[in-house]
């Protein structure tokens, strides 16, 4: 049945009004039935718990510095440090420096440690490295050493090499004596040294700097 030009035209105008409303309808139904998404949820956060962050007081590139009687210069530094007690704390990436006043220069680095202020002794431990001005280069797992005085001993063997040549020793101290108070290496509890001419003093004796246990040549 055809419509009359009446009926349409107010058909059109029907569907002008009714079309919009429905499509407004249907927009709400789909936000109605949406997921909703807590905008913080999304946000990624540390897994790094920050009161334990702020309770460990960690403190970055501490430094400790002293000095000798003898106006020898001591310097330890740490890549971070954590306060452990009274004047006493652990430290990563543990290193020192000793600027002795006759030039020469003695550094030690480990892996880690503890420093004790109240008894002037650092703990350094994790591989431990020594080198010296005058060629030598000694490794231990474990050394202890002053913090303000030339003082330092391993608690184990050493290997090292330098102008004598390779050699590994039951211990190792650092230390000073005599009237100028020079620093002496010493080793002890069996030397073992493969000498190399070539790379000692001309007459052939160590250094006054060092001294060892091994016997006299007949």
């Amino acid at each position: 049945m055809a419509l009359s030009e009446r009926s349409l035209s107010r058909l059109v105008s029907i569907l002008k009004v009714v079309l919009p409303l429905a499509a407004i309808g249907i927009l709400s139904t789909l936000f109605l039935l949406s997921k909703r998404t807590d905008p913080v949820s999304t946000i990624p956060f540390t897994t790094i718990d920050l009161q334990d962050a702020a309770r460990s007081e960690r403190i970055v590139a501490p430094s400790f510095a002293g000095a000798t009687e003898a106006g020898d210069l001591i310097a330890f530094t740490a890549e971070t440090a954590t306060p452990t007690g009274d004047q006493q704390m652990a430290a990563e990436t543990l290193s020192a420096r000793i600027d002795l006043t006759s030039g020469q220069q003695i550094t030690f680095r480990a892996d880690g440690g503890e420093i004790d202020r109240k008894v002037d002794n650092a703990h350094l431990s994790g591989g431990v490295t020594i080198t010296s001005s005058t060629g030598y280069r000694i490794e231990t797992e474990v050394l202890n050493a002053g913090l303000t005085e030339i003082r330092a001993s391993s608690e184990g063997e050493i290997r090292g090499n330098g102008p004598l040549g390779i050699f590994t020793a039951g211990q190792m101290a650092l230390t000073s004596r005599g009237e100028e108070d020079n620093a002496y290496l010493l080793f002890t509890e069996g030397v073992h040294l493969i000498y190399e001419p070539a790379q000692g003093s001309e007459d052939g004796n160590a250094p006054a700097a060092i001294q060892d246990d091994l016997p006299d040549e007949e």
